[in-house]
């Protein structure tokens, strides 16, 4: 993979890196944070960790409602100074 970002992603400023993309792109990943038991509601003892078809769907809808977020804020956040986009992104 290039520097540059693969598929929605495209690498700039270092909150997420082309490493940790290249990583995430594997079948498996070690990462304690992507397992399915991260992807339940840690404050609804009724929420279990998903089995693999619920997991890809939790990941599915997530990454979705991230890129709806985005086209929501990213004319916004290019017409800010870098100081200001950072903190009303944060």
């Amino acid at each position: 993979m290039n520097s540059e970002g693969s598929g929605y992603i495209k690498v700039s400023g270092g909150l997420i890196t082309s490493q940790f993309i290249s990583a995430m792109q594997g079948e498996k990943v070690n990462f304690y944070y992507v397992h399915p038991s991260t992807f339940r509601i840690p404050w609804n003892p009724d929420d279990t960790a998903p089995d693999e078809k619920e997991y890809e769907l939790r990941v599915k809808d997530a990454f979705e409602s991230l890129k709806r977020r985005w086209d929501m804020y990213e004319e916004k956040l290019k017409s800010m100074d870098p100081k200001d986009a950072r903190n009303y992104w944060q």
